[in-house]
């Protein structure tokens, strides 16, 4: 399946809430239960990060997207 590219989507604004589900245990830190930025981080082999917005969904309805 091709990968979107980034140019297709638009940027967001400042002021927007994002959902990013969080993959490995290391993104959180242990001491403050936070989650760290490298689960933000752009990786090299990745065209870009998955979020899902607030203002479309409930963190208990993205948690449901598969």
């Amino acid at each position: 399946m091709a990968q979107p590219c980034m140019s297709q989507f638009e940027p967001l604004p400042v002021d927007a809430v994002v959902y990013r589900a969080i993959l490995r245990k290391q993104w959180i830190n242990e001491d403050t239960g936070r989650v760290k930025a490298d689960a933000y981080f752009l990786r090299v082999d990745e065209p870009g990060i998955s979020v899902n917005l607030a203002s479309v969904c409930s963190p208990e309805q993205c948690s449901a997207i598969p």
